[in-house]
């Protein structure tokens, strides 16, 4: 039997060698990514990490979560406190390089299309909705409009809406005081607003329980607007390029899921948004549909012009500094490549 004892001790000779071996591989690239779960434009990142995307591009993915907008993440997002956060392009984006702070857009990650539901609405309160007070832009002349949070998608939302009405904010009572989702359950159900700016699905939700009625949409108003970006810190646009492409490369597989599944809900979709925003499925199965994901990380530059130029106007960005130094789209034209995406 000396040759079976042989060959045993050659076996785990050779399994601690691989053992060893393996120990040798490098560590995957950690990213610390800033993540608002109960915002619903972020499927397909909750698609890359529940497929085990990130894990297949040697990625170890951190989630920071956080409530409330985006805007909040850009002051850890400048000091290098996380990594990656999802931004929209709100004044304090347009801001940074003036300010100092080299933080770059690198891919975008939702926008208006026709057909597909629209990530913000104009919500009106279901009373005035059913004594058809407000039918048209025209007729929130005197309306209380609350957009959430000043320099937010929602607020330039609600101006383009009020601006293609022919009306002024001088002719609307515009507020940005009612921040939270649980607040705008309260602003309508009590009547402090007559049109609340909300995002999905939480916009769903009100209109489920008789609140308010979902109105207009980014497709209605802005079909030109994309709403949400990826950026990245200064320090590890610098640093970790190749992380940064594995990054895109991952989302941009669960934004082809995305795609793929059209614009309703298949079951998969539905239960991914449930299960991260802690919504009922039959909540989520109200919300026709996802956000549009289809363009696959481009950038629409006239879009950001577009937005840039109206944050300027509105005294919120000093200068329209130039987007060459904001954008840096190097890793999504690699990662696209390596996906065949034309």
């Amino acid at each position: 039997m000396r040759w079976l004892a042989g060959a045993v001790a050659a076996m785990l000779a050779i399994g601690a060698f691989v053992s060893a071996a393996g120990s040798d591989e490098p560590a995957p690239d950690h990213i610390r990514l800033s993540l608002n779960s109960t915002i619903y434009t972020n499927l397909p990142l909750f698609l890359a990490i529940d497929n085990g995307y990130f894990t297949q591009q040697h990625l170890d993915v951190a989630i920071v979560p956080f409530t409330g907008s985006s805007v909040t993440q850009l002051p850890y997002l400048a000091r290098g406190e996380i990594d990656i956060s999802n931004v929209a392009p709100a004044p304090g984006l347009f801001n940074l390089p003036e300010q100092g702070f080299n933080v770059k857009v690198v891919a975008s990650l939702s926008g208006a299309h026709a057909g597909w539901n629209g990530a913000s609405w104009l919500v009106v309160r279901q009373d005035l909705w059913d004594a058809k007070t407000i039918r048209k832009p025209a007729d929130l002349r005197g309306m209380h409009v609350d957009v959430a949070a000043e320099g937010a998608p929602t607020d330039l939302l609600a101006h383009e809406v009020i601006r293609q009405a022919g009306l002024t904010p001088a002719d609307v009572n515009v507020t940005a005081a009612v921040h939270t989702p649980a607040n705008w359950y309260s602003s309508l159900r009590n009547h402090a607003v007559d049109v609340q700016l909300t995002v999905e699905p939480t916009a769903t939700e009100l209109q489920r329980e008789g609140l308010g009625h979902k109105w207009l949409s980014y497709a209605d108003a802005t079909p030109w607007f994309q709403d949400v970006y990826f950026a990245v810190s200064p320090s590890f646009a610098r640093d970790h390029h190749d992380a940064i492409r594995r990054f895109l490369i991952a989302y941009l597989r669960a934004a082809q899921d995305v795609d793929r599944a059209g614009p309703a809900w298949t079951p998969k979709m539905a239960a991914e948004v449930a299960k991260w925003t802690q919504l009922p499925l039959a909540t989520i199965m109200q919300v026709p549909g996802p956000a549009y994901a289809g363009q696959l990380g481009t950038v629409n530059v006239a879009s950001l012009e577009r937005v840039q130029a109206y944050w300027v106007s509105q005294g919120l960005v000093k200068t329209a500094e130039p987007l060459s130094d904001l954008l840096d789209l190097t890793a999504l034209e690699e990662a696209r490549k390596a996906l065949h995406i034309r």
